[in-house]
């Protein structure tokens, strides 16, 4: 009588010295991987909670730093004497070229100090002044397509309302260059002798 393999006691015994040897490595191993995974996730989450931290620090630092210097324009001797002779563009109906740099006086004095700031500050886009008179000086100089009134803006009444305060806008969207952007404003109230004269 010929004997199946699969029965003999040297096959049975190897089978089960197989199966005990085998499942203390599967339980080890699950626990092991278990943990590793478990240490692998924390540590991650550990580190990218480090990285948000310090994104979180340095947008504080960049905002922080933009109002201080927001807080210097709006306290700069030369903003400070903006007065009626600043160019209105209220009631403009046509395309026009913004020049401050070749208005003359107090205008073009505020517009140097726009552009000595403007070109050693690469990170603003803009820095402008709006006037009690609806005057409006811009770095770097722009076209406008029809009338603006800085006064309507929604930084000239926030900054008005809490005349002591470096003020930071929503994010909202404008366009430049032809293209769709997201900023936001930083705007403190100007004062001449207690007087608001604009933003």
């Amino acid at each position: 009588m010929k004997t199946n393999k699969f029965q003999t006691l040297k096959f049975k015994l190897s089978l089960v010295i197989i199966l005990f040897a085998l499942v203390p490595v599967l339980i080890l191993s699950t626990f092991l991987i278990t943990r590793m995974e478990s240490s692998i996730i924390s540590e991650q989450k550990k580190s990218v909670e480090k990285q948000l931290t310090l994104v979180s620090d340095s947008i504080d630092l960049f905002f922080s730093d933009m109002k201080n210097n927001v807080g210097y324009f709006a306290n700069n001797s030369t903003v400070k004497h903006a007065d009626d002779t600043i160019t209105s563009y209220v009631n403009n109906n046509t395309k026009v070229n913004v020049t401050p740099s070749k208005n003359g006086g107090v205008e073009q004095q505020i517009y140097e100090n726009f552009k000595e700031f403007g070109e050693t500050h690469p990170n603003y886009e803009y820095i402008y002044m709006g006037t009690e008179y609806g005057g409006y000086v811009i770095y770097p100089e722009v076209s406008m397509d029809g009338s603006f009134d800085p006064r309507q803006r929604p930084w000239y009444p926030e900054a008005i309302s809490t005349p002591d305060t470096t003020l930071v806008s929503k994010p909202y969207s404008f366009a430049t260059d032809g293209f769709e952007v997201i900023g936001v404003s930083i705007s403190q109230a100007v004062k001449n002798n207690g007087k608001i004269i604009g933003v």
